[in-house]
């Protein structure tokens, strides 16, 4: 059984595997031989004495591809508050786990043994997964001669993004929208960098 961490499986799986496994398992998905199942949450919500909202959320999700002989679950163990930034109210993971951290799970078995075959962190797969999504999306609607992109957000998610329409079309400009301008030019700085490193001449 295969116990790794996120760097570990950073260094083995890129953005362009991400969108080729993923276009696959939808392709099994939308044929009917692939079986997923919706996300489920249980709350238990509390308040605080600074009398923002919070709760306990424990999420999971799965799903089986005969393809890849493989089935997973996905699960959080999360604390969220609901507080207010910039005059809105925004959704928070709070990392609480010792040494700042959050905890999510993704248990992997062998679907012709029954076994499990690992356990992985979901750090690195969930950001690059969304992002394959994204990528796959833009694959499928975006026009064939496009070369522009517009990126709204510039959280964590966001560099993924990025670099999952890098990997479908020939971009040359990336146009980014964030409230926090501060953001903004943090995310260009290291999106610019990342995409240049990659190959990306704009």
């Amino acid at each position: 059984m295969l116990l790794l961490s996120n760097d570990e499986i950073e260094k083995v799986l890129s953005m362009k595997t991400f969108i080729d496994v993923l276009e696959m398992s939808l392709g099994e998905l939308a044929a009917g031989r692939a079986v997923s199942r919706y996300m489920q949450e249980l709350y238990d919500p509390r308040s605080k004495e600074d009398g923002a909202a919070e709760a306990y959320v424990l999420k999971t999700m799965d799903g089986l591809v005969p393809f890849y002989s493989a089935s997973a679950i996905r699960m959080n163990s999360d604390v969220i508050r609901w507080e207010k930034q910039e005059g809105t109210y925004r959704k928070n993971k709070i990392p609480v786990v010792t040494g700042q951290k959050w905890v999510g799970l993704i248990f992997v078995f062998d679907t012709m043994t029954g076994a499990m075959s690992g356990i992985l962190p979901d750090g690195y797969i969930q950001r690059m997964r969304v992002g394959a999504m994204g990528g796959l999306s833009t694959k499928y609607l975006a026009r064939k001669n496009s070369t522009s992109v517009a990126l709204l957000g510039s959280g964590w998610q966001a560099g993924a993004q990025i670099m999952a329409v890098k990997e479908v079309m020939n971009i040359k400009k990336v146009k980014v929208y964030s409230p926090t301008a501060k953001n903004r030019e943090r995310f260009a700085k290291v999106a610019r960098q990342q995409l240049e490193s990659a190959g990306w001449q704009p």
